[in-house]
């Protein structure tokens, strides 16, 4: 192919819609409870809590890293 100078047609497809993110995107600004929670008052500790999820390979498998975070103080309960 390179000796004719053609290359390949290269496309991608586009994935499909992800049923969760519609819902997320129909509800706006109402599916943020966090942002409402902090709009009202300033929350007690260890009632508005956030988390991560991130998967960690190693050599024997994988492992789920799921950290639980306090919007106060910034400690884990």
């Amino acid at each position: 192919m390179q000796d004719f100078h053609l290359s390949l047609k290269r496309t991608t497809r586009r994935p499909k819609p992800n049923p969760l993110l519609r819902i997320v995107l129909v509800a706006g600004e109402r599916a943020d409870l966090r942002a409402s929670l902090l709009k009202r008052r300033e929350p007690e500790p260890f009632e508005l809590l956030y988390t991560n999820f991130t998967l960690l390979p190693y050599r024997g498998g994988k492992a789920w890293f799921l950290p639980i975070l306090d919007h106060v103080t910034g400690a884990s309960p």
